[in-house]
């Protein structure tokens, strides 16, 4: 699927199984015109009614992430899920026995879902390509990995940085239902594994269940231009 060729707006832009849940990516449109109609009416009247609340650019994406939310709910099987709407702290509530977590950028919403096997997930989206975050780095990344992505060729730096910065964010979502916190860039540590894994390394300020989490990354083939993040954390197991 190209998806540098956009089709019609609050459509499936792809589909796939990614290591640790089934994820939906839906193109995003103007809140008017082609399709809205016919995506709003897909929603459940409590999310129309928190629709009808939002600015013109929040309507797209919070539509476009909960048609993806839904599609990845069916993909598990999880037909007529009811009203998903936000927790106090901003993530989708979902059904008793789910995970997931959502994310867009202008173009793109994203939904990644699971069985709730006692992790929680967070997902994010970024575009390769992106410019402007090597001057970010010291605010993004620790000083361990601020040496490791200066070791790398010059081409390859933006990449990496736009990276890490993607899985940190995706590490954030995942750890949130624990921490209930706002937590910073120099609190995790990521290193990149080749063919998709991150190494992760928690150095939380405050901490409260101690935690196991991991990460991973998928870019390139199908969805190119699009980088997707995604983490899962659970209370560490003892003995």
């Amino acid at each position: 699927m190209d998806l540098l060729s956009p089709s019609s707006p609050f459509t499936v832009a792809f589909e796939r199984t990614l290591p640790y849940g089934w994820c939906v990516g839906v193109w995003l449109g103007p809140a008017s015109g082609e399709g809205w109609d016919a995506a709003v009416s897909r929603l459940h009247a409590d999310e129309r009614h928190h629709l009808a609340t939002l600015g013109a650019r929040r309507q797209s994406s919070w539509l476009g992430g909960r048609l993806a939310l839904r599609r990845a709910l069916e993909g598990l099987g999880v037909l007529a899920p009811g009203p998903l709407l936000s927790t106090a702290r901003g993530a989708p509530r979902l059904p008793p026995g789910v995970v997931g977590s959502i994310t867009h950028k202008d173009r793109l919403a994203v939904a990644l879902v699971a069985r709730d096997e006692g992790w929680t997930m967070g997902v994010d989206l970024e575009e390769e390509g992106a410019r402007g975050y090597l001057h970010l780095a010291r605010r993004i990344l620790t000083e361990r990995e601020q040496e490791q992505v200066s070791a790398l060729e010059p081409a390859a730096r933006e990449r990496e940085l736009l990276l890490r910065f993607s899985g940190k964010e995706a590490v954030y979502k995942a750890i949130d239902p624990f921490e209930q916190r706002y937590v910073g860039f120099h609190e995790v540590e990521l290193e990149t594994r080749p063919g998709g894994g991150f190494a992760v390394h928690l150095l939380l300020t405050s901490q409260g269940t101690p935690l196991t989490v991991e990460a991973g990354w998928s870019g390139g083939d199908e969805l190119a231009p699009f980088l997707l993040t995604f983490a899962r954390a659970a209370p560490r197991r003892h003995g």
